[in-house]
């Protein structure tokens, strides 16, 4: 994640993690040990309310939001965040050709 952030650091891009069911102080422990620090924002979903919002049904869920706020790709489980057409998708939204 921490490669595709810095990739389109430059970009009308940002990403999010959201830690669904654990204590902000877990998050908090896990994120200490990235060395470079990590440089997005890694927010808290401890009730699971986000998870169930989203309809997710396992993690990691991973999704790819327009700048509407409209969710247009999702991945269930581990992904390579640096898969070139995942990297592809994202600039083809940046970019604003879907």
């Amino acid at each position: 994640m921490q490669a595709l952030s810095t990739l389109f650091a430059d970009e009308s891009f940002s990403l999010l993690a959201i830690n669904a069911g654990e204590e902000p102080i877990a998050i908090d422990r896990f994120i200490e040990v990235f060395d470079p620090p990590l440089d997005f924002p890694i927010l808290s979903d401890p009730n699971m309310q986000v998870a169930e919002e989203w309809g997710v049904r396992g993690v990691p869920t991973t999704y790819i939001v327009n700048h509407h706020g409209q969710p247009v790709e999702f991945a269930e489980g581990e992904i390579d965040f640096m898969n070139s057409i995942l990297v592809k998708k994202i600039q083809r939204l940046i970019d604003g050709k879907r």
